[in-house]
């Protein structure tokens, strides 16, 4: 049997083991901030959810490509069932989760990293251009800000 010991836990070097990996990654990803931890793991929790609902069991590197599609196209959303469109930017940061999660298993010897040769979804850096504020919602926000305590006035000039 092709087994390994890595991370205090027996794998198989050739089965992709969602419980086993998935609790191996949240025990490598603790040293990271909690909004880190947060983010990586809504994106590799939306990927491991996705492969039991396609019914993978060895994903490869047409999976990656498949997912990477899926991303990019309408979907039922995971909350509400309801059918969603992700931005680019929302897809590639979700694709960006499962690099990590791979190059993750490939650097502990669990698993192959086949999202190497993959391209993450290229975002678009003005997606979404926020208007700016006008004149006199910039004077009601100053006006707000308290400004005899040093916090107040340090909020005041930063704004």
């Amino acid at each position: 049997m092709n087994e390994m010991q890595t991370m205090n836990a027996t794998v198989s070097a050739y089965s992709f083991d969602i419980a086993t990996f998935s609790s191996l990654w949240q025990e490598w990803i603790k040293d990271r901030e909690k909004t880190t931890q947060n983010g990586y793991n809504v994106t590799v929790k939306a990927f491991l959810e996705w492969l039991s609902a396609e019914g993978i069991t060895m994903p490869d590197r047409n999976t990656i490509v498949a997912y990477r599609s899926y991303l990019l196209s309408p979907h039922a959303s995971r909350k509400t069932g309801e059918t969603i469109t992700f931005s680019a930017d929302t897809a590639a940061r979700y694709f960006r989760g499962v690099k990590m999660f791979f190059s993750f298993l490939e650097y502990n010897g669990l698993y192959k990293d086949i999202t190497k040769q993959v391209r993450t979804p290229k975002s678009k850096a003005n997606e979404f251009k926020r208007d700016s504020l006008e004149r006199e919602d910039c004077l009601r926000i100053l006006e707000s800000i308290e400004r005899r305590s040093e916090a107040g006035k340090r909020d005041y000039c930063m704004i």
